[in-house]
């Protein structure tokens, strides 16, 4: 048999190159497909193979499945090691997901001028969420000076291929007027694209600009409607703006009162400790609707409210000490708690230290209106 010439070895090991190329390329296209599934467990096997041969893109998702405990034990410095591997080859979902973990500490020290660096690198390269991270550190000035402009330069370019976190940014911006001028209408247009395609925050903004009525008519039905679709998400913000939207103005509406009293516990449960307890706080002080009067459970809200940051929760924690409210009368922790509300600009509070609880009615209904505010 004769032996194979020159040329004919470099043909034979250039099909065994492609041979190869192409079954691991298989591999890894067969791991991906498992991961979509997600039967991690499965794609974990197949893609740690093809990532320790060096592949770029393998080396990504077994960064991602570290990261996330897919298929194997969360483990951030095993996130940070893939995605570094992958990153030295270029791969610009890893760059920006490296940077993630710059940016928040996650595996490693965090570095908010390496978190920019990857950030840059890979928006420069057309990655969307890379673009949106970036234009975050632009408007909150992390790791760069604040830059408004810049910031909804790159939030439009996210936008613009549909990734609905940098639509809603940029309504925010249109919204607020900053790095652009205000415009309501772009606003909309931006919460809406966002909302429509489920994104929980543009579906909460949704409902507050019919609440509010900015650029629109103020529509309750409507607010409603998207804050509901917010809340199915789980997002604690819409339930307690609902329960606010269902507090009713007729003591005797019973079914709002459920309605309000049951949308101000979901946020509770889902975490919220700043709005929804000066709801449901209300409710047990004057025992509205089906729900008796119980200074306890209302002392304890206000408290959370208070401590989590809604001030007008140290006013009605004055109210219960002043006008003794399940507790014996104590006008001068009443006075203190007061001021502690009026140095936060609570209304109230500064009224009732200069004048005093002079007309109940009208005070009350002063006190409670901020409930309706929309919580943005």
């Amino acid at each position: 048999m004769r032996l194979l010439g020159k040329k004919h070895l470099v043909v034979v090991n250039f099909l065994l190159f492609i041979a190869t190329s192409v079954a691991l390329a298989g591999n890894l296209e067969k791991g991906i497909e498992l991961y979509d599934q997600k039967k991690f467990s499965e794609a974990f096997q197949i893609i740690k193979k093809e990532a320790k041969t060096g592949d770029a893109e393998a080396q990504y998702y077994l960064g991602k499945m570290y990261r996330k405990g897919e298929g194997v034990q969360q483990d951030n410095r095993q996130a940070v090691y893939w995605y570094t591997k992958s990153v030295e080859q270029g791969n610009r979902k890893a760059q920006n997901n490296l940077a993630v973990m710059y940016d928040n500490g996650f595996g490693v020290e965090k570095d908010l001028k390496k978190a920019f660096e990857l950030y840059s690198q890979s928006a420069a390269q057309g990655t969307t969420a890379a673009q949106f991270n970036l234009g975050m550190m632009y408007r909150d000035g992390q790791g760069v000076k604040k830059d408004y402009v810049k910031a909804f330069e790159l939030f439009s370019l996210a936008a613009d291929r549909g990734n609905i976190r940098a639509q809603n940014a940029l309504a925010v911006l249109y919204t607020q007027g900053k790095g652009i001028q205000r415009d309501y209408a772009k606003a909309l247009y931006w919460y809406r694209k966002s909302a429509e395609k489920g994104y929980d925050e543009a579906q909460h903004a949704m409902g507050v600009v019919y609440q509010k009525g900015e650029g629109v008519p103020a529509n309750r039905d409507e607010a409603i409607k998207w804050y509901k679709k917010a809340a199915a998400q789980g997002y604690a913000r819409s339930m307690a703006n609902l329960g606010s939207l269902y507090y009713p103005e007729d003591a005797g509406d019973l079914e709002s009162w459920d309605e309000a009293y049951k949308w101000y516990s979901m946020a509770i449960d889902h975490g919220d400790r700043k709005n929804a307890p000066l709801g449901l706080g209300l409710i047990h002080l004057f025992g509205s609707g089906r729900y008796p009067v119980d200074n306890a459970k209302a002392y304890s809200l206000f408290t959370l409210a208070a401590e989590n940051g809604r001030a007008d929760g140290w006013y009605w924690l004055g109210v219960m000490e002043e006008y003794g409210f399940g507790r014996p009368q104590n006008e001068e922790r009443a006075m203190e708690l007061y001021k502690r509300a009026a140095n936060a600009g609570v209304e109230p509070a500064i009224n009732c230290l200069e004048h005093g609880h002079q007309d109940w009615s009208l005070h009350l209904f002063k006190a409670i209106r901020p409930l309706f505010t929309p919580y943005d």
